[in-house]
């Protein structure tokens, strides 16, 4: 016997529909045992039901649907800001000591975009079975950016952009982006953090910098404890232990503060003050220390040294000359002597190229050499003579450009005749000298060095040695 209806459920129960093909004797009551025959419990619809009776349509249709599942979105973060901190690979190999930590930021730079997502709505199938989302990706900002420091601005689409508040830098502590202009280092410079540079950015190091680290800024670095032969280039410097022995640069803009300094060769600076420097070269506007002995010390202004030198050790200062520019002085003559030196061997092969171009030409037209042999070698010559050419254009335009600095420096070098030192106590052997010409040692004959005692007094013409 034909069935008067037919029951379609989806193999996903998702729908349910039905076909009536004869009403004779049908009742509502006959499809709702169906559907609780197979188990079909949610989403029946019982208007549906009702209008096929009233309308005896036999049309197939959806009597029963399911509660769709939405799915979850998850938060949506994109950083903006380069947050590697590994080694930097530079040809080919690995450089531990740089790892990128401290990266300069400006303000209003972007940072990072964050939009909320949304969790999601459980489904219910015809047969009563619950459908779960996937769990949501939540992001707990607090645990990306400390909130500090930041601008944090929200456009039409619900997106949330933070922006640097300040000229600085960022870093990473425990995962977190930290915007700071006042970086502070608990321990040691290692290769924990590698090498910091920046621009915008104090920097106050509680520990010691270790030997072949290098600290750069435009602002001013702090070491409580010792600075080791590390390279260093900021406007001010403050050092509370000792500034040790070693060749690596420390090029100071403005001044430097330190307890003591030994043996180191290459400091450079506006204003220097420190309660003991040994054996060190060091070159300053102004210059202030209690003992000063051994190696070597420019002050082009004025300088104050209360005991100066030390029986048995060559101390020389020199007055009157600014070694920041005498340095630089001599590293642009290098440079100079280098490229003439390249210049001069560069016309050398041109020239001798350009005579073997001749010599060829004379050959093959005295039918000395075959086509084959004159080609090969016209084009090789013709060739190298270019490339000789446009060396020679590069060398002569960095010779231009060493020689033209130079000029530039020279006349900074003059020597400054009213620089002045000031000294309760000089050691006999000491060496003062202006400039690189004049070494003196009987100072009664110059006004320039003065003793002073307790009482205000200077008295240089008791000076005797």
């Amino acid at each position: 016997m034909k069935p008067k209806f037919i029951l379609d459920i989806s193999d996903d129960y998702q729908n349910v529909s039905m076909h009536v093909s004869d009403f004779k004797n049908l009742e509502p009551d006959h499809i709702y045992r169906a559907l609780e025959n197979e188990s079909i419990v949610f989403g029946i619809k019982n208007d549906v039901i009702s209008k096929i009776f009233d309308t005896k349509s036999k049309g197939k249709l959806v009597i029963a649907s399911w509660k769709p599942m939405i799915e979850s979105k998850d938060d949506d973060l994109k950083i903006f800001i380069n947050i590697d901190n590994r080694p930097v690979e530079e040809k080919g190999k690995i450089n531990y000591r740089n790892r990128n930590f401290l990266k300069s930021i400006r303000r209003g730079e972007r940072i990072l975009t964050f939009k909320n997502g949304f969790d999601g709505e459980e489904g219910i199938l015809v047969n009563g079975t619950i459908v779960k989302p996937k769990p949501r990706h939540v992001i707990k900002l607090s645990e990306i950016i400390e909130n500090k420091n930041i601008i944090i601005s929200k456009d039409g689409n619900g997106a949330f952009t933070f922006l640097s508040s300040i000229d600085g830098s960022y870093y990473l502590s425990k995962g977190k982006i930290l915007i700071t202009d006042n970086f502070v280092l608990e321990g040691d410079l290692d290769f924990n953090t590698g090498n910091l540079y920046c621009i915008f950015t104090d920097i106050y190091i509680k520990g010691n910098i270790h030997s072949g680290f290098s600290v750069k800024s435009d602002k001013d670095l702090k070491i409580d404890g010792n600075l080791e032969n590390a390279i260093i280039k900021t406007k001010n410097l403050v050092v509370k232990g000792t500034i040790s022995a070693g060749e690596s640069d420390v090029d100071i803009e403005e001044k430097i503060e330190c307890e003591m300094v030994s043996g180191r060769k290459n400091i450079v600076c506006k204003d220097m003050k420190a309660s003991t420097i040994l054996g060190s070269r060091i070159g300053s506007i102004n210059f202030t220390a209690e003992k000063l002995s051994g190696g070597k010390t420019f002050i082009h202004n004025t300088g104050k040294i209360d005991f100066l030198g030390a029986a048995g050790i060559v101390t020389i200062v020199v007055l009157g000359l600014n070694q920041r520019y005498f340095d630089e002085a001599a590293q642009m003559r290098h440079e100079l002597a280098e490229q003439r030196k390249k210049l001069r061997f560069y016309r050398q092969e041109k020239v001798k190229v350009s005579n073997d171009l001749v010599l060829l030409k004379n050959r093959y037209r005295k039918k000395e050499i075959n086509d084959d042999y004159y080609y090969g070698q016209l084009v090789h010559l013709e060739g190298e003579e270019k490339f000789l050419v446009e060396d020679i254009f590069k060398v002569s335009e960095k010779e231009s450009f060493f020689r033209n600095e130079l000029k530039r420096i020279e006349p900074l070098l003059k020597v400054n005749f009213n620089s002045i030192l000031y000294s309760r106590k000089i050691t006999p052997g000491t060496s003062i000298r202006f400039g690189y010409d004049k070494p003196f040692w009987c100072y009664r004959e110059y006004n320039n060095v003065k003793i002073s005692y307790k009482n205000g007094i200077s008295l240089e013409e008791n000076v005797t040695f």
